[in-house]
This record gives structure tokens, sequence and C-alpha cells, in this order.
């Protein structure tokens, strides 16, 4: 295996490394909020997963295994049903401190300790 390998799982890491970071945060909004966030992708990823699952067994498209671990769960790259899991997170975190921060010294207090 090479680090050329890795790159899907590098990119997914990239992008969900922020978010994931913050969302332990007590102040930030998905600490109270998990149950919600996780209710809301679980319930749209299996319908993408099965659409993944059925337009690459009918050649609409491929990946390239030069660029995966080769760790395939029904026929998918496992990086790819990771993909439905991080992306989905990583966005709505984002939309999330965008529409509740006004500027970013009001996301940069909310993160301060209290006192």
């Amino acid at each position: 295996m090479t680090l050329q390998n890795f790159e899907y799982l590098i990119v997914l890491i990239l992008v969900i490394s922020i978010p994931l970071i913050f969302s332990f945060l007590k102040k930030s909004y998905v600490y109270g909020q998990r149950k919600s966030l996780w209710a809301a992708i679980f319930t749209v990823a299996p319908f993408w997963i099965i659409y993944d699952i059925w337009a690459t067994a009918r050649g609409h498209w491929s990946f390239n295994s030069d660029f995966n671990l080769n760790i395939n769960i029904v026929n998918l790259p496992l990086e790819e049903i990771l993909f439905f899991v991080c992306v989905p997170f990583s966005c709505l975190f984002v939309w999330t401190i965008f529409r509740d921060f006004t500027t970013l010294k009001d996301f940069i207090n909310r993160l301060k300790p209290t006192k």
C-alpha cells in the first residue's frame, strides 16, 4: 500500500477534522444536539448509499482502487460510505456556525471559558 491509497481517507479527515474538534466543546452547537445531528445523517445516508450501490452496479461510475484502501462493503469503498457521514456532519456544523454567529467575534466569545 502506498500513500496514494490513503488519498480519499485523507480528504475525509481534512473535511471533518475542524468541525469534529469544535463539536466536543461544551459551548458548541453540536454538544447538546448530537442525537438530532446523528438522526439527520442516518435518515439520509442510507438512501444515498443504496443509490450509490445501484449506480456503481449499473456502471454509472466507479472508484479507482489506486486512491482508496480497497476495503469494500457491498462493492463500495469504505471511504465512500464514510463520505455520507463526514461531509453531512461538516456541512451541518458549518451551516449552523454561519446561522448562529453574525461575526467571528461572536464565535470566539462563545468558545471562551465562562467564569
